[in-house]
């Protein structure tokens, strides 16, 4: 017997959905009025770019979503590029959408800081060009037979000092002396028999520290 049978096409139902929303765009703000994300808290009496060790790099980071509102949701990663250095180093996290916190300047360097995002919200990031910061200094007159000063330098380092003489309205070049390896160093210095002389006394920058300058003078008492 020979039969025929009729095959029913098969319906095919493709289940679809509608595409998600786009998570909403974010940025880096900051979380105090008036002030960057990144500021350097200046706590040394030396002139000059922040001081390795004495002074601090503050982040005070939000984050603030396109529709307006500040994001709590998130986690944060805040990282160093130490002068000399091809690698990015961790310095502060997170785990929510914002961070307030301090850290020591050791070296000159660049920071950059970035968002996770959250499934509503997308990540994001910034960055900072680098923040100089030079040697501390710790510096004693000298007095009695021999006037000048000395001191050391840290990091320590042997660095190159130069020594300029103030005549008439510029400072000319004296001499150049070098701290030792570490970093200690004596300038003797003439004192006239009458009046005083001014010094310029540049320190070298070297290694991921940039220059430091003080200023003084000689005299008879």
């Amino acid at each position: 017997m020979v039969t025929t049978g009729l095959i029913a096409p098969t319906a095919v139902i493709v289940a679809s959905t509608a595409p998600a929303s786009a998570a909403t765009a974010t940025s880096i703000v900051s979380g105090s009025q008036g002030r960057g994300w990144i500021k350097v808290n200046d706590y040394s009496s030396q002139a000059g770019a922040p001081v390795a060790g004495t002074d601090q790099v503050s982040f005070s980071i939000n984050v603030k979503g396109a529709d307006g509102k500040q994001v709590y949701d998130g986690s944060l990663v805040v990282q160093q590029l130490a002068a000399g250095s091809r690698s990015w180093q961790t310095i502060a996290t997170s785990s929510s959408a914002y961070l307030y916190k301090s850290v020591d300047i050791k070296i000159s360097a660049q920071y950059r800081v970035f968002y996770s995002g959250t499934a509503e919200y997308a990540p994001t990031g910034a960055s900072v060009g680098t923040v100089k910061a030079q040697r501390k200094l710790t510096i004693n007159g000298m007095s009695g037979k021999r006037a000048g000063f000395k001191g050391k330098v840290a990091p320590k380092a042997k660095i190159k000092i130069i020594v300029q003489k103030k005549v008439g309205k510029k400072f000319k070049k004296y001499k150049t002396v070098r701290s030792n390896r570490k970093g200690r160093f004596t300038v003797v210095l003439p004192a006239p028999s009458r009046g005083k002389f001014v010094w310029k006394i540049t320190f070298k920058g070297s290694k991921g520290y940039t220059s430091s300058v003080i200023k003084g003078s000689t005299y008879r008492r």
